[in-house]
């Protein structure tokens, strides 16, 4: 198990694939491993949690699997990711303000309904 949790993309989205690939790094980097939702150990995984299974068998979102088997799905997810990376700290400051939560996952949500519309340069950025 990684240190901090298995961040889960959707491996059959060209979309959620070219931001793993690109941003993969950086996860890796705050302690996360990355896995596709589509992995067998994932599904068995999931599948002991009756609330996780739900998210992955319907997901449109990336979920963050915590090593304490809690399931963060969305802008939920990337929140806690953020807090894991000292430039992401201001977002996460800032989504325990009332309201901005509510806001981020709104925004997620408009993003993930059209991610098989979109296209991700797959090349890492340079560092």
């Amino acid at each position: 198990m990684s240190q901090a949790g298995w961040l889960l993309y959707d491996g059959e989205c060209g979309f959620c694939s070219g931001l793993a690939n690109r941003w993969g790094g950086l996860a890796q980097r705050a302690g996360f491993s990355l896995a596709e939702l589509q992995a067998e150990w994932v599904r068995e995984r999931l599948a002991r949690n009756d609330k996780a299974a739900d998210k992955a068998t319907t997901s449109d979102e990336l979920l963050l699997l915590l090593p304490d088997d809690n399931v963060l799905g969305g802008a939920d997810a990337l929140v806690e990711l953020c807090r894991h990376v000292w430039w992401g700290w201001p977002l996460w400051l800032l989504s325990r303000l009332p309201g901005v939560m509510r806001l981020l996952r709104w925004l997620y949500r408009r993003v993930a309904a059209r991610r098989h519309r979109l296209v991700v340069d797959a090349a890492p950025p340079e560092q």
